[in-house]
């Protein structure tokens, strides 16, 4: 009895993770929630899915697999089954960059052709800009993201203080 309910509170618990993407708000690809909101996804990091960059293309293959050829199938799953769920992503810097929208993408190193980047908004602060300076090729990464509905990017959640990003509550 003691399995069922601590099991119904991690499903309950993993329920309102997933869920705080609909209390937040969009900046372009910026997700956007409030300082508690941030600071109870933050709190509920070691409960959450962590995937590596490989293992996040590896989830959005299974969901793709599961569809056969039905394109149509495929579309609603990638919203319903994989866009706009809190993850961790791990892996190692391939590079970091500016994106056409002046975003910050910190790509993570992939077996496939192609890396994952994370991505923070151009609003962020200078202090979170300075640790993206300092990172180099082949240092590990972690973060807490946003899944999108593709698993070439994934979305760094955030909070405004006074028209700042700010990455941590």
């Amino acid at each position: 009895m003691k399995k069922i309910l601590a099991l119904i509170a991690l499903c309950f618990c993993g329920y309102l993770c997933f869920s705080e993407s609909l209390e937040g708000s969009l900046d372009g690809n910026a997700h956007i929630f409030s300082y508690n909101t941030l600071k109870r996804i933050h709190e509920q990091k070691n409960t959450m899915s962590e995937y590596s960059a490989n293992g996040l293309i590896q989830w959005y293959n299974r969901v793709k697999d599961s569809c056969g050829n039905n394109e149509l199938l495929f579309e609603q799953k990638k919203e319903t089954e994989f866009a706009n769920k809190g993850i961790v992503i791990t892996g190692y810097v391939y590079q970091v960059r500016k994106s056409f929208f002046d975003e910050y993408i910190v790509e993570l190193d992939t077996s496939d052709s192609f890396y994952v980047g994370v991505v923070y908004p151009k609003k962020i602060s200078q202090a979170m800009v300075s640790e993206l300076m300092n990172l180099k090729r082949d240092d590990y990464f972690k973060a807490i993201v946003c899944t999108r509905s593709t698993c070439r990017y994934v979305d760094v959640p955030v909070w405004n203080q006074n028209g700042v990003y700010r990455t941590e509550p």
